[in-house]
């Protein structure tokens, strides 16, 4: 994205920034990340273990995990024991908020 026309001169917004700003450098792992996702997207078969949760297409959590989840979802009458407001997003399509 090129934001010069959104910042203005780039030697006016560097002299603005302060020395530690200037350097800070990316994240190796972010970079890492987006080249498997665009090596991904150009159809490589990638088993992708860089950043956040295993794909559960590959490692699909056990049976037994998830019935046992759903057995105490279940047993809980659909009510998780954290506050709605932080989860409703999340959860919304799939659990039915009571008050506990």
């Amino acid at each position: 994205m090129d934001l010069a026309n959104k910042l203005g001169d780039p030697a006016r917004v560097d002299a603005s920034l302060s020395d530690l700003a200037r350097g800070v450098v990316g994240s190796e792992i972010l970079r890492i990340a987006a080249q498997i996702r665009a090596s991904k997207a150009a159809g490589a078969e990638i088993c992708n273990l860089t950043v956040g949760d295993f794909d559960p297409a590959q490692f699909p959590a056990p049976a037994a995990l998830l019935d046992g989840m759903r057995a105490a979802l279940a047993a809980s009458s659909g009510c998780a024991k954290r506050s709605p407001a932080s989860t409703r997003v999340i959860w919304a399509s799939s659990i039915r908020w009571n008050r506990c």
